[in-house]
């Protein structure tokens, strides 16, 4: 039977991505060792895993198929494209995570692997390491570029992040930052009204969107 969806099955190099062996843990997958959980958000949970063929440390998200389906009017093999696009639309850029392989199971599990960043998000770091504490001018600065880069990027492309916050960007080893977690993005050419439809963290809208103005 031809799937619905069979770009979902090969990524923008033709590769054939890993085939998955029978759910025994949250991230399941043959050629992947689960290690730890580190991250668990509206669209999906994330593990630390171990790639068994390379040894590279990667991320591993399984979305949560019915919460999407049933929550952000969706059908979910058209939510796991989507989010994969997006990914797949700026591999390399120093600003977004990188896409590593991605996979939909029969029986409604889906998995994004993505690089892993061994760093803190950016809340962490307001919220635990600098206390408050304003960042030097010139660390704003840079961090900021860094930032509007990799959103230029997307915006470059036709996606929309549509959930943008501190906790969504991660520090890495370098001090260099990422925009991670694509769940919520959208295309400008997706049918969906871009600034007006639902988001995921209500505190980062505009205020004149919580308004409705």
């Amino acid at each position: 039977m031809k799937p619905k969806h069979p770009e979902l099955y090969t990524t923008t190099r033709r590769r054939p991505l890993p085939r998955l062996s029978p759910p025994t843990s949250p991230c399941a997958m043959e050629h992947y060792e689960c290690i730890d959980k580190i991250g668990d958000g509206a669209t999906g949970v994330v593990h630390k895993a171990r790639d068994r063929r390379t040894g590279e440390i990667v991320a591993v998200k399984r979305l949560r198929g019915g919460i999407i389906a049933g929550g952000y009017g969706g059908d979910t093999d058209e939510e796991f494209l989507r989010e994969v696009r997006c990914l797949e639309a700026w591999r390399g850029h120093s600003s977004l995570i990188e896409l590593r392989a991605a996979h939909r199971e029969s029986g409604a599990a889906y998995y994004i692997v993505m690089e892993y960043i061994d760093g803190p998000s950016m809340g962490r770091v307001l919220r635990e390491e600098r206390h408050g504490r304003p960042f030097p001018e010139a660390e704003v600065r840079r961090l900021m570029r860094q930032l509007v880069d990799g959103v230029r990027a997307m915006h470059r492309d036709g996606f929309m992040h549509r959930d943008l916050k501190p906790d969504n960007v991660v520090i890495d080893a370098h001090g260099d930052l990422k925009i991670c977690d694509f769940g919520m993005s959208r295309t400008t050419t997706a049918g969906v009204p871009p600034y007006t439809s639902t988001v995921v963290t209500l505190w980062y809208r505009a205020p004149e969107l919580n308004l409705g103005s």
